[in-house]
């Protein structure tokens, strides 16, 4: 099978991280921060190892603001329900996940507000004018995706998190798509809050991510329980990370999660997305020269991963015909109506194909050529978006 759906989750795994997650559950998988025997000890130091892994490549210099959790969904939820409180003001891009927009929903339901900014794929100043529009004094949080998970647009988050700093908002990043492929430094980029899954673009483990907080502002506890500190106390520790990591944490997942991140960490500056967008470009210049094919190619693009249509083809179809042939891509609206909204595309979804460092380009013309054998099929005729 041919992997182009690396969007969702990152395959293969690395080999070290396959490594990491086995000798871990099977030396010391015990329970980091509760005992002090030796396999305790090791299982804190292999998680000490990731935080400090994740802060150094996210520009931290203390470990301690790096919360872990099982994915982005969880981060992203623990910050907005921690953060904004009846009568705050939340304001998105237009370009949101679910697990952004949900929350958000859910908030304006409990008694708080939610403005969505709209993104303008051809002009980041509107963009931005946007969301300065939309910043009120009683807005407490502004968020965006770094990066599209449908269309692959960049939005201009370090211009937001700067009108965020003049009017005194926290501004939080989900960089579930550019973690691992776009550098990434909070106190540089004026990030006050980032949450970022850990199977993705960093190549760890399904069941890891990661909520990492820059701002003395700490979000309320939205779970509470042991936390191998002050256990004396009724109440929920106020430091991070005890504030935060309630229960025990996946260690496997963690150790993997590391070995993960050191192999993102070992390629060169920007070579990753090199090589990402090298196969993207291929593959949009020859699917735009396919009849009945619609690309929904954007100027602001710059990472790998990009969506399509065939003309007369439900999107659906197409997967399941890709995956007939031997490829794996995703179709749908991919928990993402607001940007589908956003690009005219929300009745009809799309297919997208989001490549990966382990991806060549023969897979890259193998499903060109796959797409190509199902439009002759229509009779369609080309069109750009």
């Amino acid at each position: 099978m041919i992997y182009f759906d690396n969007a969702a989750t990152t395959f293969p795994k690395p080999a070290q991280v396959v490594r990491r997650v086995t000798q871990t559950l099977e030396n010391y998988s015990a329970n980091p921060g509760r005992s002090g025997h030796r396999l305790a000890m090791e299982a804190s130091e292999a998680v000490f190892d990731c935080r400090s892994r994740a802060a150094a490549m996210f520009g931290l210099d203390d470990p301690s603001r790096v919360i872990f959790t099982s994915n982005a969904t969880q981060a992203l939820n623990l910050a907005i329900r921690g953060y904004a409180g009846a009568g705050d003001r939340i304001v998105t891009s237009s370009m949101e996940h679910n697990s952004v927009a949900r929350p958000c929903f859910e908030h304006s339901k409990r008694g708080g507000f939610w403005d969505t900014a709209e993104v303008c794929i051809d002009s980041d100043d509107r963009t931005v004018a946007a969301f300065e529009r939309l910043i009120r004094d009683d807005t407490r949080l502004v968020i965006a995706t770094h990066v599209s998970n449908v269309f692959g647009n960049v939005l201009p988050v370090e211009r937001i998190a700067a009108v965020c700093r003049k009017k005194g908002v926290l501004f939080m990043l989900d960089a579930s798509q550019s973690a691992g492929s776009i550098d990434i430094d909070m106190k540089k980029n004026g990030i006050d809050i980032l949450c970022a899954p850990g199977h993705k673009g960093l190549y760890g483990p399904q069941g890891t991510g990661l909520l990492i907080i820059n701002t003395e502002k700490l979000p309320r506890p939205i779970i509470s329980g042991g936390t191998g500190s002050g256990s004396a106390d009724l109440a929920q520790p106020d430091f991070l990370p005890d504030r935060l990591e309630s229960g025990t944490l996946n260690v496997a997942g963690i150790a993997g999660l590391a070995a993960g991140i050191g192999f993102i960490s070992g390629f060169g500056n920007g070579e990753v997305m090199r090589h990402e967008l090298a196969l993207s470009y291929e593959m949009k210049r020859a699917l735009s020269d396919i009849a009945g094919v619609r690309l929904y190619d954007v100027k602001t693009a710059v990472t790998g991963l990009f969506s399509f249509n065939i003309e007369g083809v439900d999107c659906e179809r197409t997967a399941q015909e890709l995956n007939a042939a031997g490829v794996a891509v995703r179709a749908g609206l991919h928990c993402s109506p607001l940007a589908h909204r956003t690009m005219g595309t929300l009745k009809t979804g799309t297919v997208r194909v989001s490549p990966g460092v382990f991806n060549t380009m023969q897979e890259a013309e193998r499903l060109c050529t796959a797409v190509k054998r199902i439009a002759e099929n229509t009779g369609g005729r080309p069109r750009v978006y």
